[in-house]
């Protein structure tokens, strides 16, 4: 539609605009958040906070188990679903868009973990999710180019394969066989998968997250000392996590920092490896680079150091703010872009100055989110946070565990209450926000959507089932640094 020209001027009179800000006054003003009473209707905050450290103990072993049945195929992480409503258990899986964010963070998860028990079988889980790491930055045939999601094609109708990804570009979408030698594999193996490429910044960010955690805890504890005797497995780790991360440094570089797929190609504008992001894939780099290429520590670190202010306090974090009004998501993001930095960076003063980062340009806008994850990444940042707000995160914890591992809708479904844009702007969102256990089901995770989001009206039972990898993160990661109680 094309406005007149004295329309369009008249669009620009002072009344006109102090007609749309009175409008935008007049509607927030008019949305109220739940009820204390609708939020208590189920169940109690008091016994919410009852639940014991045993009774999330046990939620964790229960989504790992049913992780471990119906959520990860060679080590990759995918949504499971249903062919039909009525059935019990899943018998297919999701579209796998997500696929690579989702596997790093399960390898973070699983990483976490086996720092906190230094068991046996949670280092194998640990080197399950790095083999999925290795056949998404692998399969293609070119090291280091990106998949999206890969299955094996002999499978192919566990995902609907080819009628569900039939309105996927065919331009990125493949069948190849890939060589699967130690230490991807214990046994030398030939995989046939197809997958899907058309990857984007959120795949990779959540990729590099999960390796960083996992140099991380498999490296040295906070003395700077060797834990432990020599372990095998763990040195099998530690090389793995090289390979990939050189793999996929290489391809970008060799690509101008942009995301391409084994033929050069990409149709996304979410492309572009810079910024926060960049920092983030040289901070793993400058660390795993004396196990693929030593004779580069010097240029990759200070590589490294040449572009760490344009990842922090850039003009792009002035607009925060408005994450809390749509795409939620990007908070999810610069907490995992972040903190993978920070637990890598050794130099007190870029420590301080990310720090400095999250508590005003993340935790000043999330701090009242009910949100575990966040939570407890910046406590591991900012030591001193207050007490209230780590009671906060461990409340959305328990909180999150009441949910159902099958999707089922929020007993709030139809009637969202949220923050509009006059209050984002005025900073008025934390009354608006709902516990975990009331909002909208996710697949993923319920910590990268909108804490007031209790999804649409809906009666009907779900296909779909929760990964559970939310709250296995936020666990393992509490855990790891005794934010939550053994049992």
């Amino acid at each position: 539609m094309t406005f007149p020209l004295h329309s369009r001027r008249q669009l620009l009179k002072p009344h006109f605009i102090i007609g749309i800000f009175a409008l935008l006054i007049v509607s927030s003003a008019c949305v109220t958040p739940h009820s204390t009473e609708s939020l208590n209707r189920a169940i109690s905050k008091a016994d919410i906070q009852k639940i014991s450290p045993e009774k999330l103990e046990q939620h964790a072993e229960r989504l790992e188990k049913h992780y471990q049945s119906y959520n990860q195929v060679e080590g990759i992480a995918w949504q499971s679903t249903r062919s039909d409503s009525r059935l019990a258990q899943p018998d297919r899986y999701g579209s796998g868009g997500d696929s690579c964010l989702f596997t790093g963070y399960k390898l973070a998860s699983d990483a976490f973990r086996y720092k906190s028990t230094q068991r046996p079988e949670h280092l194998a889980y640990l080197l399950q999710s790095l083999r999925g790491t290795y056949i998404l930055t692998h399969v293609t045939g070119t090291p280091g180019a990106l998949a999206r999601c890969a299955f094996p094609s002999d499978k192919a109708n566990l995902w609907g394969y080819p009628a569900t990804w039939s309105r996927r570009d065919p331009r990125f979408v493949h069948t190849k066989n890939l060589p699967m030698a130690a230490p991807a594999n214990p046994q030398p193996a030939v995989l046939r998968m197809t997958y899907y490429t058309r990857a984007t910044r959120d795949q990779l960010s959540g990729l590099i997250f999960g390796l960083a955690v996992a140099w991380h805890c498999l490296s040295k504890d906070e003395a700077g000392l060797t834990r432990g005797p020599p372990n095998p497995r763990e040195d099998q780790a530690r090389v793995l996590i090289a390979t990939v991360t050189q793999a996929v440094f290489d391809h970008l570089q060799n690509h101008d920092f942009r995301i391409r797929d084994e033929n050069g190609l990409n149709d996304t504008y979410a492309d572009k490896v810079s910024g926060l992001l960049l920092v983030q894939l040289l901070a793993l780099y400058k660390e795993t680079v004396q196990l693929s290429q030593p004779e580069r520590r010097k240029e990759i670190q200070e590589l490294y150091e040449s572009n760490f202010d344009d990842g922090f306090f850039n003009a792009a974090d002035y607009f925060h703010r408005f994450t809390n009004y749509q795409q939620y998501y990007a908070w999810n993001l610069r907490y995992l872009r972040g903190f993978s930095i920070f637990i890598l960076e050794d130099n007190d003063d870029r420590k301080t100055r990310i720090r400095d980062w999250f508590e005003f340009r993340l935790w000043a806008f999330t701090s009242g989110h009910l949100n575990s994850q966040f939570t407890f990444i910046y406590k591991v940042i900012h030591p001193k946070i207050e007490k209230s707000k780590m009671a906060d995160g461990v409340f959305a914890l328990k909180s999150l565990s009441l949910k159902s591992i099958r999707a089922s809708p929020s007993p709030l479904s139809g009637d969202e209450r949220k923050p509009g844009l006059f209050q984002v702007l005025l900073g008025d969102w934390d009354r608006f926000v709902i516990p975990p256990h009331l909002r909208k089901p996710t697949t993923y995770s319920t910590w990268q959507k909108e804490p007031w989001d209790t999804g649409k009206k809906n009666n009907g039972q779900s296909f779909d089932d929760a990964t559970g990898l939310d709250f296995l993160l936020s666990y393992w990661l509490g855990r790891c640094y005794g934010f939550i109680s053994k049992k």
